[in-house]
């Protein structure tokens, strides 16, 4: 069935609306309800669903998504919940379509002035449409459904995934997805088991060996990688060891290069010190006053000492019996004789009194001087021990920076093996998942094989189904491995599995998670039923051109919508598929886009 077009008449908030199915592509289905100003999210209730997921299953099989919805509820759905509320009647939905080259029309019609209640099938006959419906609305969806070789179930599960209101595959029972997917295949008209049981016996053989290689690799690949690993610890070991050796060394060398420091700013503030006190007593007033003082006297000494020359001058003219003062004879009774030898005595006195005061004056001087040649000899040695002790620290600082060079060499070697021990381990994992997920395959095509072989020898009409179901299983599983390796990047896994008595298990298992569909987050059961629903459309890809994703995005990040819109793109040469999303950014990834706004009950598109 490739459906070319469909209509909607007064149908829930459309009054009429007309969407081409006849070209290929994918467009986003957007909205805007303006008369909810008051709720948050103004795209919700504007008709996306109603038009693109409900109009055309209740049109072909008299049921619409949103009744399972309220199925679940206290509120029951009733079927004059289709038609336009403001309007109450004239509600009607045609779809045209063809199947085999042949054109169709279905009309279903709720109080409609023209058609009444009820549903019409007609064909193009080249000339004109003929009505082929049955005698009653249950014989006419039959032959509708037989027609276009599904039914309400069928479509839902492979032409609209969204918000979960039909009853999913991975929701079903074991025995009800065996019977969807004979209603997929239509196994009913089987009956050439034998071939298929051959053709698919060789196969599943190559697909084995094919398996055991690519296990044998994976294992190879393990041990390979388990040996590096060995080889780096062992390294890593070794130079952990070395850097020990290295590291506490290291730390003796600072802590002296620290004392020789301590011991050269403690003599540099001694010699400072001493330098001070030098400075301190060089420009000091009590050296001056001494030095001062002792001019001082030695001028009085010399002052003393031309006085006293001139008294012994003139005592010695008079000794000669001449006058001191005019050297002429003297006379008996003069009395200058004793103020001669008085003056010299005095004038003898006080030489001596200078000398003392200055011999004294001059000990202190050589005090003060001796104790500036004393502190000048420890600032000598002070700037000879400093020298020295700044030779050693140079040295101690050499050596601290030649080891430190080893101490981060090492390190720098342990960080680079443990990055590669990191990558090592992260590829053993790689190669360990894969070498489990191979083993997994081969365990199950071993199986496969021996039910083969057992259908082989004892083939009978009821094998027939269980054996294709099986084939298809695998084209299933096939895909649903790509799938998951496009759309979740590996970390879900999904097989099908034949159960006893022919029952279809679901098997999925969640990377650092749950193994089951039910231990699944709501976004991790959407991209699960996301990857099975677009692997039945392998099943069924002939029989409709359409596909339909209904808030497909509400649980998937940005990097997540990028990538399936992506895989819409590449995988949709011949369908119209429409995605219906309530996120701004979803539109972003896609060219063409629908737009739906509803104003006062009514919805329309712009």
């Amino acid at each position: 069935m490739r459906i070319s077009k469909f209509y909607v008449q007064n149908f829930f908030s459309f009054e009429h609306a007309a969407v081409e199915l006849d070209k290929a592509g994918v467009w986003v289905v957007v909205g805007r309800d303006r008369d909810a100003s008051s709720r948050e999210d103004s795209s919700n209730g504007s008709g996306k669903t109603a038009l693109f997921v409900d109009a055309i299953p209740w049109c072909l099989f008299g049921q619409t998504v949103r009744e399972k919805v309220f199925g679940a509820t206290s509120r029951e759905f009733k079927a004059d919940d289709v038609v336009h509320n403001a309007i109450g009647k004239d509600c009607l939905v045609q779809v045209l379509f063809e199947v085999n080259g042949e054109d169709y029309s279905v009309r279903r019609a709720r109080h409609d002035s023209k058609y009444g209640t009820g549903v019409y099938l007609e064909r193009y006959n080249g000339k004109k449409w003929e009505n082929i419906s049955g005698e009653s609305t249950k014989e006419t969806n039959k032959k509708i459904e037989k027609l276009i070789r599904m039914n309400f179930d069928t479509y839902c599960n492979t032409v609209v995934f969204g918000q979960g209101p039909v009853k999913r595959f991975s929701q079903s029972t074991d025995l009800e997805r065996k019977q969807t997917l004979e209603r997929f295949l239509e196994l009913g008209i089987l009956r050439y088991g034998s071939a298929i049981v051959t053709v698919k016996l060789s196969k599943e053989k190559d697909n084995l060996a094919k398996a055991s290689r690519k296990l044998s690799r994976a294992q190879s690949g393990m041990i390979v990688y388990q040996q590096e690993e060995e080889i780096i610890l062992e390294t890593l070991e070794e130079l952990k060891e070395r850097l020990t050796d290295i590291g506490e060394p290291v730390e003796d060398l600072q802590a002296a290069a620290l004392s020789i420091k301590a011991d050269l700013t403690e003599m540099s503030d001694q010699k400072d010190e001493k330098s001070e006190e030098v400075l301190l007593i060089q420009s000091g007033d009590k050296l001056r006053k001494y030095i001062d003082a002792m001019a001082t006297e030695t001028g009085k000494i010399a002052s003393a000492k031309e006085r006293l020359k001139h008294l012994q001058k003139r005592q010695k003219l008079y000794d000669a019996g001449q006058c001191p003062t005019c050297e002429r004879p003297m006379e008996a009774g003069d009395l200058v004789a004793n103020d001669i030898i008085e003056s010299i005595k005095l004038n003898t006195k006080r030489i001596k009194a200078h000398k003392t005061t200055w011999s004294r004056l001059s000990g202190k001087r050589d005090v003060l001087d001796g104790k500036i040649v004393g502190l000048n000899t420890i600032i000598g040695m002070l700037t000879k021990d400093i020298t020295i002790g700044y030779v050693q620290y140079q040295e101690a600082l050499q050596k601290v920076a030649a080891r430190t060079a080893q101490y981060d060499e090492l390190d720098l070697r342990i960080r680079d093996q443990e990055k590669e021990l990191k990558r090592v381990r992260m590829s053993m994992i790689k190669k360990k998942r894969s070498a489990r997920i191979r083993k997994q395959k081969v365990a199950r095509i071993e199986r496969f094989i021996e039910q083969l072989k057992f259908w082989k020898k004892g083939f009978g009409p009821s094998g027939i189904p269980t054996l294709v179901l099986e084939g298809y299983i695998t084209v299933l599983n096939e895909h649903l491995e790509l799938l998951t390796d496009k759309l979740t990047d590996g970390q879900i896994s999904i097989a099908l599995e034949m159960g006893e008595s022919g029952k279809i298990l679901l098997l999925v298992k969640i990377e650092g998670g749950g193994e089951s569909y039910v231990t699944a987050s709501g976004g991790q059961s959407k991209r699960v039923d996301l990857c099975i629903a677009l692997a039945l459309q392998t099943l069924v890809k002939s029989r409709t051109n359409l596909l339909v994703f209904d808030e497909f995005d509400d649980s998937l990040d940005p990097p997540g919508i990028e990538t399936f819109a992506q895989f819409l793109r590449e995988s949709s040469e011949d369908k119209s598929v429409f995605v219906i999303s309530h996120n701004p950014e979803t539109a972003q990834h896609f060219d063409a886009t629908i737009k739906i706004e509803r104003t006062n009950g009514t919805s329309i598109i712009k």
